[in-house]
């Protein structure tokens, strides 16, 4: 589902990046929203170069303003305006490769990607990059992990899962590990 002011705002950053020779990913909730119909102007890029360059050279040249998320792991928000409406594109690096990248999300829903030039080329959903079967879960409208070690890398993630699954109507897979006792007993 896309408005004519969200085409805009896609364009104008596809434009921007081809420009500048960068490769950029869509990646995230964003396809997800996008493929459940749900209007969204949060924007997950993931691109292969120095995500802080490209992060300031957006802001400058779309307008908005750069918020450093963890200048770390070189993520950065650009927070960009246009008319009434403010969109958040996230840019981080792409560390290694993409499949790599992919495999470290949280949830398999979030772990899909379509390269920015596909967006808007016919059925852009049939060209996702989409390892982890993110696209069966949304038929199923299942919350699913896609692997234990992104929860040991982030905990916090653990209690996203439970608040994706209310906001999405969605069921949420059962994880039953030997030393959890809730879960030998059936709570978790």
């Amino acid at each position: 589902m896309s408005t004519p002011l969200s085409t805009e705002v896609l364009r104008e950053l596809q434009s921007l990046l081809q420009a500048h020779g960068v490769r950029a990913y869509l990646m995230g909730g964003f396809l997800r929203d996008r493929i459940l119909g749900i209007p969204t102007r949060d924007m997950d890029v993931a691109v292969e170069g120095d995500a802080s360059a490209i992060a300031h050279q957006t802001t400058s040249q779309m307008g908005g303003r750069l918020v450093p998320l963890g200048e770390r792991h070189q993520m950065f928000r650009a927070i960009l305006r246009r008319g009434d409406d403010t969109w958040q594109v996230d840019f981080s690096p792409v560390h290694r490769t993409l499949l790599a990248d992919l495999a470290r999300r949280d949830f398999t829903i979030d772990a899909m990607a379509l390269p920015m030039e596909d967006w808007g080329e016919g059925d852009w959903a049939e060209r996702l990059v989409d390892p982890h079967g993110g696209r069966r879960d949304l038929e199923l409208k299942m919350v699913r992990m896609v692997s234990e070690s992104a929860f040991r890398e982030d905990p916090a993630r653990l209690l996203r899962g439970p608040r994706l699954a209310v906001k999405l109507g969605f069921g949420l897979e059962t994880i039953d590990h030997p030393r959890c006792a809730a879960c030998r007993h059936g709570l978790g």
